[in-house]
């Protein structure tokens, strides 16, 4: 099952708040400054001057690689026990043994409620044939067969958050622990 829709509910919620600095003094000789959080959507303050917001997220479309593993707060990627990491610019990858250690690639996305997602991985075989990994986000899991050295293969899965917050999702070796396989990137678009 190359592409499924899953109703996802993040495990972790993370709300950001926003500061503002408000300045209590009336008299410009004793300026009396603090900061407190505000709701996300503040209704403005007359003369609103002196008030910090965040910019707006907008719709988020990144790719995450080893070489470029994050982005501003709304995506990132880690991986625990990989062979090796090459991050030229025209090879950008980890790789992942076929050791005793089985590696690990796991992948968060910041997701606004009700939008849906189009989540994208390019892996392939590394070194030998054959193969597969086990593709794990929400309460889905799909295995995929990796098939000859070199030759990519794309992991898509559509999701729609239930809430806003924190998603995650991970890749890791599949039933046969004789291969290796290597991960290029991740990709996540924002769909209409």
């Amino acid at each position: 099952m190359n592409r499924a829709v899953t109703i996802i509910k993040p495990a972790d919620v993370h709300r950001t708040s926003e500061l503002a600095v408000v300045t209590n003094g009336a008299s410009q000789q004793s300026p009396a400054t603090s900061i407190r959080a505000i709701p996300a959507n503040p209704s403005p303050r007359p003369g609103g001057m002196g008030t910090l917001q965040q910019a707006p997220k907008g719709k988020l479309n990144v790719t995450l690689t080893p070489k470029a593993p994050a982005f501003h707060n709304r995506a990132y990627l880690a991986y625990q026990y990989p062979q090796s990491t090459n991050l030229s610019n025209s090879n950008n990858f980890v790789a992942f043994s076929k050791g005793v250690i089985p590696g690990l690639l796991t992948y968060s996305f910041n997701l606004e409620k009700d939008k849906k997602y189009l989540i994208e991985i390019i892996v392939d075989a590394w070194g030998s044939s054959g193969g597969n990994v086990k593709h794990t986000i929400g309460q889905q899991a799909s295995t995929h067969n990796l098939s000859t050295f070199n030759t990519k293969v794309n992991i898509s899965r559509v999701v729609q958050a239930s809430e806003s917050g924190w998603v995650s999702g991970n890749l890791m070796q599949g039933d046969d622990p004789n291969n290796q396989w290597r991960v290029y990137s991740i990709s996540i678009n924002e769909m209409d």
